[in-house]
């Protein structure tokens, strides 16, 4: 089924016997997720808003999700200089990324839709014209995310979906979460990383399920600069997290073949947008749980691993198990 997004875009929806997903061509983007009739995503009413807004809720975002320290980056001894639109930095593809694009529709079934975009040479300062496909699926109880690209020339890709949890309508500081994970980035006031830590003994150790709340405001330095958490986890293999709703009793495991996790507790969410519901979206009314490279990995020999070589394939997937 398909009905009109705005102009030029649509919705098309997915749907199996236990899950419905409605995805926009503008953006890649998740606008609806719904389990039992019950929508667990943050999303907008209208197009408009998805045009305008920098806060990307259920966009696919790239080239580059996250940051880039000083909107650069050096490559095969050649530097590149993108765009500065977070303070001094880059972030999630820089002022028309991925989020802002028309996409195309590759194929469509009642279970799955794959989208496509080229990205050509230079966009936003990044080298070569890169194709990309994501493709989304419903099987059973999982609704999984395939992402794939290739680029006629040596590139950077760091590619994820920017969805906004949220299990049972409340303040999510409620919901359970475990995060498997023994380290994670400390930022500068950026958020760039600077150093890889243990979460042994901090408010990020997530390894044993706690409330988003429990510690969220401790007197923490790490938190007071992300202003809750907004932060990098090196997960531990394919599990990478797991959360769970007792108020609804739905529970959502993340799956994903990426070494990292970015954990975001909706901190920049300050009630100025509406909701699909007409409401105002809150501080810390949604939860990312974004799949990727680390932040700033193209300047940082620790954090590697997002470098596509020209004509060489980039595969990756994500898993969202959801019971309810």
């Amino acid at each position: 089924m398909t009905e009109p997004f705005g102009k030029n875009t649509k919705l098309y929806t997915i749907k199996n016997d236990f899950l419905k997903v409605k995805i926009s061509d503008y953006g890649a983007t998740i606008v609806n997720l719904f389990v039992n009739d019950r929508d667990i995503v943050l999303g907008y009413p209208s197009r408009d808003f998805y045009e305008t807004t920098t806060a990307y809720l259920g966009a696919t975002v790239g080239r580059y999700a996250n940051r880039i320290a000083d909107g650069e980056f050096v490559l095969n001894n050649k530097k590149y200089t993108l765009a500065k639109n977070d303070g001094y930095n880059h972030l999630h593809g820089g002022n028309i990324g991925f989020n802002r694009k028309i996409w195309n529709v590759k194929y469509y079934s009642q279970n799955s839709i794959c989208l496509s975009l080229q990205s050509p040479d230079k966009e936003e300062g990044y080298p070569g014209n890169l194709y990309i496909e994501v493709t989304f699926t419903l099987i059973n109880k999982q609704f999984i995310i395939d992402y794939y690209a290739v680029c006629d020339e040596d590139t950077t890709i760091n590619l994820t979906n920017h969805s906004y949890f949220n299990l049972d309508g409340d303040c999510i500081e409620n919901t359970l979460l475990q995060i498997n994970a023994d380290y994670v980035n400390n930022t500068d006031e950026g958020l760039i990383p600077v150093s890889k830590s243990s979460v042994e003994s901090t408010p990020f150790d997530f390894r044993v399920p706690k409330k988003i709340g429990k510690d969220i405001h401790a007197d923490d330095k790490q938190l007071k600069i992300q202003n809750g958490y907004d932060c990098n986890y090196f997960i531990n293999g394919f599990y990478a997290a797991k959360a769970y709703s007792e108020k609804s009793g739905i529970s959502m495991s993340v799956y994903t073949d990426m070494p990292c996790i970015q954990l975001y507790t909706g901190n920049f969410l300050n009630g100025t947008e509406p909701g699909k519901d007409g409401n105002p979206i809150n501080f810390r009314t949604g939860f990312c749980m974004e799949t990727q490279f680390a932040p700033n990995s193209p300047n940082s020999a620790d954090f590697g691993g997002c470098l596509l070589k020209k004509n060489e394939e980039y595969k990756h997937k994500t898993v969202f198990q959801i019971n309810g």
